[in-house]
Parts: C-alpha cells; structure tokens; sequence
C-alpha cells in the first residue's frame, strides 16, 4: 500500500485553468481510459459535496478552476496538496485577467517546493511575469513563432476560385494534391465534418 500510494503521489498532477476544464477533463480521462490514472474535475457550478468524495479519493490528476480549488483547501478538507508532482497553469494571462490571481497565489503557496511547474500564456504581461517568478525557479523558456516569421524555405501562393465556382473547391483540391503536392500536405478543413468528407473524397481517389 505504501508503494502504491507513493507512486500515486509522484503521478499525481494539478491543472488550474479558467473555463474550458470540462473538455480538458474529458480528453483526460480518455487519454487515461487504458490505465490505471484517475481525473477528478473541481470547477464551481457542480456538487461541492461530490468533488470532495472524488477528491478523498486520492485521483492522480485534478482540473482545477482556482476559486473551487481554494474552497477545498479551506472549507472542505478533502484535499492536500503536500504531495502534488506537477503544477500546470494553463492560459495564465486568462486566469489573472479574469480576477484569479489571489486564488492562483494560494494553490501555489499551497504546492511543496519540490514540484514541476509549467505555465502557459499567450501573451507575456508584467502580470504573468510576476506569476512566473512566484511560481518558476530557472525555467526553460519556450515561445511559438516569437516573430511571426514565415520560414525562409516555405512557398505560399492562392488559389482564387471564379465567382459561382465555389463549389468546385474539394475537386480543385483534389487536383492539386494530385498533381502539385503528391508527396506529402497537411490539409486544414474549418469543421470535423469537411475533414471527414474530406477524408472519404481523398480515398475514393485512392489518397492516402
């Protein structure tokens, strides 16, 4: 039991971020369907009374709104965070705009030291990066297209259908990849249902 419950703890992780938790849980649990991971979700607007059972129940990931979290340190007991391994502070700029920041405060001063901590923000404000120095110690800085540069080798051109032709896209698309690009693409379709459209017309034509 003793290894168990180490093991557990040095899985277990905590995900405090704004609305959106709901898919985020979602696509947790069915990542963790095969094994052996549990995910509690404790966000305001559901049963405080069964998120402290789901919480007593010692999950190994919890998706988290700040506001419910610091309800459950404080008022419930169903939950410590002395044993928590990893930190994971999603759209932090979101957090701190929406009035979150005395609440992300708490669960961090709640947090042992010895944890990992990733914060992930789309813009760096004076805020989030007085949040980064509470929460990091030498952290790894990572930024996604910092200059909002094109890469030298990539070729962009349009193509620009006639008037009345729109419905000719998928074939004009087809041709292109058939012709132009047969080696490999990526394809970005708007909606599930054109890609899966997209998907079928591409096999029919023996497209892989």
């Amino acid at each position: 039991n003793a290894l168990f419950a180490a093991l557990a703890a040095a899985r277990e992780g905590l995900e405090s971020r704004p609305p959106g938790n709901l898919r985020v849980h979602a696509m947790t649990e069915r990542l963790a369907q095969f094994t052996d991971i549990r995910a509690a979700l404790v966000v305001g607007g559901l049963s405080l009374q069964a998120q402290a059972a789901a919480l007593r129940s010692r999950p190994e990931v919890v998706v988290a709104t700040p506001a419910r979290l610091v309800d459950h340190l404080h008022n419930t007991a169903a939950v410590d965070l002395d044993q928590l391994a990893a930190l994971v502070l999603d759209e932090a700029d979101r957090m701190l705009e929406i009035g979150f920041k005395d609440q992300v405060e708490q669960v961090i001063k709640s947090c042992p030291k010895q944890r990992q901590t990733l914060l992930f923000s789309a813009t760096l404000s004076a805020a989030v990066d007085s949040l980064a120095a509470m929460s990091l110690v030498h952290p790894a800085h990572l930024t996604v297209d910092r200059n909002q540069s094109t890469p030298v080798l990539l070729t962009e051109e349009v193509v620009r259908l006639k008037e009345g032709r729109e419905s000719d896209k998928e074939s004009m698309l087809l041709a292109l990849c058939t012709r132009s690009f047969s080696t490999r693409c990526i394809i970005f379709a708007k909606t599930k249902h054109q890609a899966h459209r997209l998907k079928i017309i591409f096999g029919l034509s023996k497209l892989k």
